[in-house]
């Protein structure tokens, strides 16, 4: 899929699929949402996973360091989380 179709198919521009690609642009929630389906996918399937799931573990220095405060860190943690419980409920 292209990143012209991929804009189509999620109402957003191309550049913003381009710069949501190569990480200078935040994602909203709702159009994290709207590109997974277009993808066919989970949306925790598009986000970094924990190397380890453990509960409380941290986040990557490299993610937590682009979070607003504890609070959204939190959120992302167990938003992470929850996507692993889903996969392993899968399998």
């Amino acid at each position: 899929m292209t990143q012209q179709q991929l804009a189509l198919a999620t109402g957003v521009s191309r550049a913003s699929i381009a710069n949501i690609e190569q990480g200078r642009h935040r994602v909203q929630l709702h159009v994290l949402y709207e590109i997974a389906a277009a993808l066919e996918v989970d949306p925790h399937d598009l986000l970094p996973h924990l190397r380890v799931a453990r509960p409380g573990q941290r986040l990557p220095e490299d993610i937590s360091n682009k979070l607003k405060g504890p609070k959204e860190a939190l959120a992302v943690s167990r938003l992470l989380e929850g996507g692993k419980e889903d996969a392993h409920e899968r399998s």
